[in-house]
């Protein structure tokens, strides 16, 4: 690269779908038989132009408190860089993303209660093969 700009650019990003539910028993949680915690990414680049997006989402379940909370979050980039795009998208475009994602469902979890949910840190690293890439949107 022989500019000085970023090899990714965030332009923006929206919370592209919420579902917070609160259930009357552990059963009916339980039931739902969800995995928790885990951060999935799917990659879309437009080999035509220099934009590309990155959706993370996850499902959060709280036994404690009898609630779950599935995110999705979807950032829209600039590709400065197309050699590697979608490893830098799923490395450094997760990195930029997931304080995002990590900040909503503290603040969102915080308003049902006073017990917040705190997502630990990940390895972006982890990410570089994307869970569902895809080209060409």
């Amino acid at each position: 690269m022989t500019n000085n700009k970023p090899v990714i650019e965030l332009e923006v990003y929206r919370i592209t779908n919420v579902d917070f539910t609160v259930y009357d028993t552990i059963e009916e949680l339980k039931e739902l038989n969800l995995s928790s915690g885990e951060i999935s990414a799917s990659i879309a680049v437009d080999a035509e132009s220099e934009n590309a997006r990155l959706q993370l989402s996850t499902v959060v379940i709280d036994e404690d408190n009898l609630r779950t909370i599935k995110v999705e979050l979807t950032g829209y980039f600039v590709i400065n860089e197309k050699t590697e795009a979608k490893k830098h998208l799923s490395i450094n475009g997760t990195a930029i993303l997931f304080p995002y994602l990590r900040s909503f469902v503290s603040i969102l979890s915080s308003l049902d209660n006073s017990d917040a949910i705190i997502l630990p840190t990940i390895n972006t690293h982890g990410f570089v093969e994307a869970e569902n890439p895809q080209d060409g949107e």
